[in-house]
């Protein structure tokens, strides 16, 4: 690869708060994916709704975090740029935990106000 890139937080922005939009956004995005998944009758625009809210994080935080949102997808990208590079994994951690997290509390969110009516729960 003659061309990579690394995620880290964007210029002029922390590690902090990196991680704490990547914890809002990933939980939104979980959020959104359990609200749709729970539904008894699938709808045509389920992927819709799932591929706005990727869309819409790329804009909001694409710049402040890199807007990994999924640990393979941080895991690949980091991964592959220390391949080529040997370097840039010092985010790894940041990039691993707040999708995790992020999907811990979109799952606590469901449980308690939306899957209230869901049979399946």
């Amino acid at each position: 690869l003659s061309a990579t890139f690394s995620l880290r937080p964007g210029e002029g922005h922390s590690a902090n708060s990196a991680f704490i939009v990547e914890v809002v956004f990933s939980a939104v995005l979980a959020l959104v994916f359990l609200g749709v998944t729970s539904q008894r009758q699938p709808h045509p625009y389920h992927g819709l709704a799932v591929g706005s809210v990727v869309t819409a994080a790329g804009f909001a935080i694409g710049g402040l975090s890199g807007c990994a949102l999924n640990p393979a997808l941080a895991l690949g990208v980091l991964g592959s740029h220390w391949a080529a590079t040997g370097r840039g994994t010092e985010f790894l951690h940041l990039y691993l935990l707040a999708p995790l997290l992020g999907g811990v509390v979109a799952a606590l969110l469901h449980r308690c106000f939306l899957a209230r009516g869901d049979a399946r729960r």
